[in-house]
């Protein structure tokens, strides 16, 4: 999205571009996406949550975790 800042940018500095391309409205549709996925990742932790249980102690969530479709990480450091 940020590249489509910059093109934005770009188009509307120099007038000269050939085609102009509606960068707000690809915004608008991606934020859409994003905003769905979001949802529907809640929605899934959600579905998976062990109901009736307590978190441990913050120290032990320390350390490294990926999702099960291997493109999400998430490292947890002590503070």
């Amino acid at each position: 999205m940020v590249d489509w800042c910059i093109q934005l940018i770009t188009q509307t500095l120099f007038d000269d571009f050939p085609v102009k391309h509606d960068y707000f409205d690809w915004v608008r549709r991606t934020v859409d996406k994003e905003l769905k996925w979001l949802s529907n990742t809640k929605s899934a932790l959600e579905d998976r949550k062990s109901h009736g249980t307590k978190p441990r102690p913050l120290e032990q969530y320390v350390g490294g975790y990926r999702n099960d479709w291997d493109y999400f990480s998430i490292s947890v450091l002590r503070g």
